[in-house]
């Protein structure tokens, strides 16, 4: 005996779902910095150092007088051994233009 069963059918419809993406976004939030600066801390220190000074002292000093008298010329010729001397080099340049 044959027996009759109803078969589903399935049939394929396209339907539209909305599928979540994960986005990253950058959010940047101003966080308060500490920073070391180092600060210049100039002291002034007194010190106590020899000075060099100069005296201006006038002295008066006696200065014995020369007397001068007549006396004699005497030339006398020394020969001296021949100096040979050579002036440095000289270089000149001359440029002509003509027939």
């Amino acid at each position: 005996v044959p027996v009759q069963k109803p078969v589903p059918q399935i049939q394929k419809v396209q339907k539209q779902v909305q599928v979540p993406q994960v986005r990253a976004n950058r959010k940047e939030v101003d966080v308060p910095v500490i920073k070391h600066v180092e600060i210049e801390d100039v002291q002034y220190v007194e010190k106590y150092i020899e000075v060099p000074q100069v005296q201006v002292v006038e002295k008066v000093v006696e200065v014995p007088q020369m007397e001068s008298l007549q006396g004699r010329e005497l030339h006398e010729y020394i020969p001296m051994p021949p100096e040979r001397r050579q002036a440095p080099r000289e270089y000149a340049s001359l440029e002509e233009v003509g027939e």
